[in-house]
């Protein structure tokens, strides 16, 4: 699958893959996958309906084997700290 689709114009549009939504946080999480990982972002929805906070990060995972419809939890990490 691209992660890239034309406009009406033919420039170049990337297509974000939906993670997840939450109702309660007015919160969307989409992934980019790039060289080396995935890009992932949260968009959260603030005071009012034209003022969101954008926050983004790479998550190394090289064969992209990262499968959204899988159960996660930080058990499952390679990394994980215990006290």
């Amino acid at each position: 699958m691209s992660n890239y689709n034309k406009d009406q114009y033919g420039n170049n549009i990337i297509n974000w893959e939906l993670v997840g939504k939450s109702q309660v946080a007015a919160q969307i999480t989409e992934r980019l996958a790039i060289f080396g990982g995935w890009l992932v972002r949260v968009e959260t929805l603030l005071n009012n309906e034209h003022n969101f906070n954008y926050v983004m990060t790479f998550v190394p995972d090289i064969n992209h084997e990262w499968d959204i419809n899988e159960d996660f939890s930080i058990k499952d990490t390679k990394f994980h700290y215990t006290k």
